[in-house]
């Protein structure tokens, strides 16, 4: 614990964003991009049998483009970790890397 309800494996600050349109000529079309970025995290005070680690601040990118085929179908395109970014997702009582670049393709159909 770093102080009242505050844990050093926690990021202290986090913030999303996410900006999407549609072509005004085209409404059939979307597309986005959007990131997501957390403060740094540690486990300095609270690793017991292996050094600490540390973890930097980092942001991650993402984008998409969707197309409604018809008003119930629509085919989708993402791409997270844009950047590829190689970061450290948690701390807390095993530590591992986040997900590579990573793409996405889904039909989505609303009945």
């Amino acid at each position: 614990e770093d102080g009242g309800d505050t844990y050093r494996w926690v990021p202290r600050n986090t913030a999303n964003v996410l900006l999407s349109t549609r072509l005004p000529a085209f409404t059939a079309l979307s597309f986005g991009v959007g990131a997501r970025w957390q403060s740094e995290i540690s486990n300095y005070e609270s690793y017991v049998l292996s050094a600490p680690v540390r973890q930097d601040s980092y942001t991650l990118f993402n984008a998409f483009v969707g197309w409604d085929i018809t008003p119930d179908l629509t085919l989708r395109a993402n791409v997270n970790n844009i950047t590829d970014e190689k970061y450290i997702q948690s701390l807390y009582s095993v530590s591992y890397y986040g997900p590579p670049r990573q793409y996405a393709l889904s039909l989505n159909w609303r009945f």
